[in-house]
């Protein structure tokens, strides 16, 4: 590859410094103290490489380039827990798990993450179909997932081997059919606009209500031990808004590249 040639770029000097006052407008979240880069874009690089610099051309090599966005985006979706992630370890910890049965475990690790913590334990949306509440995304990639025993946090292991504790000895039809009995499921794929074939999303809020009732009664499995500052520290709640509202940020700038 031949080395980069000057070249003269004609830019009319208004839409210059209509940019640079877009950008010396911009609103910058606090970086969160000691992250880095491990909660998505680092906050402080970016002001040192956009705000203090104004606007300007330069060659860059590549190989630079592609450093800084490969670095951002395999850190932002690296953030993500997605209900693959969950069912990685659910085959590491039941590696004969059936499909059915797995879909089901995966449905009530969100639910009871929910009813516990008020968070969700993954991304991707649960949704109803004929057997059941799943997820597509575990769903389609059930036979490719490799089991693994660090796929998700500590804390969400331990919510996921309440479930088990409890779902296992279960088999998947005796799943299939307590699901079909709880309203989360029921209210969603009886819906007169809907059904499995329509894949509709069972709400969150139809999932903590209902088996937050149920741990008022005393049923499902019991409440893993979490350390305090996860569910009722407020300044933690603070940080975790903190954390969505970069990485949001992190993702629209990726999208706009």
């Amino acid at each position: 590859m031949s080395d980069a040639q000057p070249f003269q770029s004609n830019v009319d000097q208004s839409e210059l410094d209509e940019l640079n006052d877009r950008l010396a407008r911009t609103h910058w979240t606090d970086q969160f103290p000691g992250g880095g880069w491990s909660h998505g874009l680092n906050g402080d690089y970016l002001k040192d490489m956009v705000g203090s610099q104004g606007i300007c051309f330069a060659s860059v090599r590549p190989s630079r380039s592609m450093e800084i966005t490969t670095k951002i985006s395999f850190e932002v979706v690296g953030a993500m827990t997605t209900s693959v992630d969950v069912l990685q370890y659910i085959k590491f910890a039941l590696p004969e798990v059936s499909v059915t049965k797995a879909m089901k475990l995966v449905y009530y690790t969100q639910a009871w993450s929910l009813a516990w913590t008020g968070q969700d334990a993954f991304s991707d949306p649960v949704v109803a179909w004929q057997y059941g509440p799943a997820t597509e995304l575990a769903y389609k990639n059930f036979t490719a997932t490799v089991p693994r025993s660090d796929s998700i946090s500590a804390e969400l292991k331990s919510v996921v081997d309440a479930i088990i504790g409890y779902c296992n000895p279960f088999t998947a039809t005796q799943l299939v059919d307590r699901t079909h009995s709880e309203s989360p499921w029921k209210k969603t794929f009886h819906s007169l606009s809907g059904g499995h074939e329509a894949g509709r999303a069972i709400a969150p809020t139809d999932m903590k209500k209902e088996y937050t009732m149920q741990e008022l009664k005393g049923e499902g499995p019991n409440r893993p031990r979490f350390d305090a500052a996860i569910i009722d520290d407020e300044k933690f709640e603070k940080l975790l808004s903190k954390i969505r509202t970069e990485r949001r940020e992190a993702l629209d700038l990726l999208a706009s590249r």
